[in-house]
C-alpha cells in the first residue's frame, strides 16, 4: 500500500508532461498550417513571423515562482509525514528528495528571467 502515493505521483506528472507536449505540438501544427497557406498565396511574411516570442519576465517570474513552491512543498510534505510518523519511516525523507527536481526547474526559471532582465536594460 505504500507505493500507491509515488505510482500516483509519476502518473500524474507522466499525465502533465503529455499534456504539455501535445498543446505545444499543436500550437507548433497551427503555426505550420498558417506558414504553409502564406506560401500557397505568395504571401510575404515578417521577419518576426520566423522567430519564436519569448515568454515575458513576468511570466517567467511566475513559473519560477510556482516550481519553486511546489518543490518546497513536496519536501516539507514529506518531512512533516516524516515527523508525524514518529521518524521511523526513513523512506518518506527519501521521498523528499523529489522536491529537489521542481526546485531545480523553478531557480533555472528564475535565472533566465534575471538574465534575460539584464539584456533588456543594458542591451
Amino acid at each position: 500500500m505504500v507505493w500507491v502515493m509515488p505510482l500516483a505521483a509519476v502518473l500524474l506528472t507522466f499525465g502533465i508532461v503529455v499534456v504539455a507536449l501535445h498543446h505545444g505540438n499543436r500550437n507548433e501544427e497551427m503555426r505550420h498550417r498558417e506558414r504553409m497557406a502564406a506560401i500557397d498565396k505568395n504571401l510575404e511574411l515578417p521577419d518576426s513571423f520566423w522567430k519564436r516570442p519569448l515568454p515575458n519576465p513576468q511570466a517567467l517570474l511566475l513559473r519560477g515562482l510556482i516550481w519553486l513552491a511546489v518543490g518546497i512543498g513536496i519536501a516539507l510534505l514529506s518531512v512533516g509525514m516524516w515527523l508525524a510518523e514518529g521518524r521511523t519511516d526513513n523512506e518518506m525523507l527519501a521521498v523528499g528528495t523529489v522536491g529537489v527536481i521542481p526546485i531545480g526547474v523553478g531557480v533555472a526559471y528564475l535565472v533566465v528571467r534575471r538574465v534575460e532582465g539584464q539584456k533588456g536594460v543594458g542591451g
